[in-house]
């Protein structure tokens, strides 16, 4: 993901994963937004590579 990405809380409202192209929440618990955050990098990162595939990238 980019360096504009990052977990944030809200008190009385929640944990939120915000990126550039918007916010993703509320979560429950830190822990929820870190998977959250997790799974964002894996298709940022598979995207990125079937994207590579197609314009042979190599």
């Amino acid at each position: 993901m980019t360096q504009q990405t990052r977990i944030i809380h809200m008190s009385n409202r929640g944990w939120y994963v915000e990126t550039p192209s918007g916010t993703l929440g509320p979560m429950q618990t830190k822990q929820e937004a870190k998977e959250m955050l997790v799974l964002l990098s894996r298709v940022s990162a598979a995207g990125s590579e079937a994207a590579c595939t197609e314009q042979e990238c190599m």
